[in-house]
């Protein structure tokens, strides 16, 4: 979902303004963090899916694609190498804090 909702969401952000964008982002990420808690209380692995899976992929992927617009934007003569970077850095971010987290 973050894949597919990042793909349309520079084009929403165009239509519908950076900060509505941002605030959809975090509404869609917190209710689907909720929305899984509420799975995991109940033992419905449906519902987890569709809070972590489809509504928290939906507000990565609205959010997603921010940051690397703005990028983008400040650097316009090296618009591919800022925006590889933000990549880079968004699944090494994933990479090394994985197992820091796994030892606390």
């Amino acid at each position: 979902m973050m894949g597919i909702t990042s793909s349309f969401g520079s084009n929403w952000q165009l239509k519908h303004g950076t900060r509505f964008s941002m605030m959809m982002a975090a509404v869609f990420f917190g209710g689907g963090h909720l929305v899984a808690a509420l799975g995991v209380h109940y033992h419905n692995l449906y519902a987890l899916y569709l809070g972590l899976g489809v509504l928290s992929g939906i507000g990565m992927g609205l959010n997603y694609s921010q940051p690397i617009k703005v990028l983008i934007s400040w650097f316009p003569d090296r618009r591919g190498f800022a925006g590889g970077m933000a990549i880079a850095g968004f699944g090494l971010g994933a990479t090394f804090f994985a197992p820091l987290v796994q030892t606390i």
